[in-house]
């Protein structure tokens, strides 16, 4: 604590400003000035010292080991200003009944138009804001928060979906909802990442080459696989158990945009992969097969996640050389044509 460089300590910039002027750079040599040699920096006003103690109390609790913020809430309130606050609950989804899991966060604009400020104040408020959150006394506080969120992620091999961590409970987040927190966590520290719909602790050259190892083994399949039949393709790791590589298989694979999750778990690579299952759904079905009817066949059998639309079938339709236009919206395979 007492090595923390001033700026990014915690501590308001005009105090820190007036601070380094006074030839002082880290949180030390701040604590053992005197009440007095506080008092008689110069610049230092009424507001800026009131702040100053403030900092210096709440330092020496924690390093007492109390923990006088509790939870988010607490810490959101002695670092933020109310309007700053508001923003970031609206930004990152803090309220549990504001929005169901999984939903989009509001955009800055809708935000915006909800305070009647611009998009660009709302940008302004949540930068200084988890900026505020980011510095080493938030932190600090925050440890116990960001330390409970580890070891869940830990437990599931390092990654969890957002859905996931909405059900979860922490101490700490004092009414918060979990997904939202670990957004806001996120966007204050590198210690938690946030990859798409997923949270992980794990280093991004380890999910990249594990997407690959994925990928490969996806195209290489004649068929469909299972997450558990792809792990096997994962890079081997010593710390990690055929339960963990089944897990973080199944995570990066259902959040994979290029890989396609079938009703029962199985998998397959959409560039190549849609096509042959829309060729062999066609073969089951009365043609010419209308456009609208093997939409809905092939939607049956996918995820809510990899279903599509009119438009991603037209264009297996239109493209795939096993398919040949009958009339609008009617399309038939050509093996089923002596003369094609």
């Amino acid at each position: 604590m007492d090595a923390w460089p001033l700026p990014g300590s915690g501590l308001p910039a005009r105090v820190v400003n007036r601070c380094r002027e006074a030839g002082l750079a880290t949180v030390g040599e701040l604590r053992r000035l005197t009440a007095e040699r506080i008092e008689r920096l110069p610049g230092i006003r009424a507001a800026s010292l009131r702040r100053i103690r403030a900092f210096l109390d709440l330092c020496d609790r924690l390093e007492s080991g109390a923990r006088p913020l509790p939870d988010l809430p607490a810490v959101m309130a002695w670092f933020l200003k109310p309007d700053e606050r508001t923003v970031l609950a609206a930004r990152f989804c803090l309220d549990r009944a504001g929005a169901p899991a999984g939903s989009r966060p509001p955009t800055l604009r809708a935000i915006g138009a909800a305070r009647a400020v611009t998009r660009e104040r709302v940008r302004q408020m949540q930068r200084r804001a988890t900026a505020a959150l980011a510095s080493s006394l938030a932190q600090a506080c925050l440890a116990p928060l960001y330390e409970a969120f580890e070891a869940f992620l830990r437990a599931r091999a390092g990654l969890a979906a957002e859905q996931e961590a909405a059900r979860a409970d922490f101490a700490g987040l004092g009414g918060c909802d979990a997904a939202g927190a670990l957004r806001l966590l996120c966007a204050c520290s590198a210690r938690i990442r946030r990859r798409g719909n997923l949270f992980t602790t794990l280093p991004e050259e380890e999910l990249a080459a594990a997407e690959r190892a994925l990928r490969a083994a996806l195209r290489a399949a004649p068929r469909p696989l299972r997450p558990e039949d792809a792990a096997a393709a994962l890079p081997p790791r010593p710390d990690r158990d055929p339960a963990a590589a089944r897990r973080l298989a199944g995570c990066l694979l259902e959040n994979m945009p290029d890989v396609a999750v079938l009703a029962d778990g199985r998998c397959f690579d959409a560039a190549t992969g849609a096509a042959d299952l829309a060729v062999e759904l066609a073969r089951a079905m009365p043609r010419p097969v209308r456009l609208r009817d093997l939409r809905q066949r092939y939607n049956a059998l996918m995820r809510p996640g990899s279903r599509k639309g009119a438009g991603f079938i037209l264009g297996i339709l239109s493209h795939d050389r096993r398919f040949r236009r009958q009339d609008v919206g009617l399309y038939d395979l050509r093996e089923a044509d002596p003369c094609a």
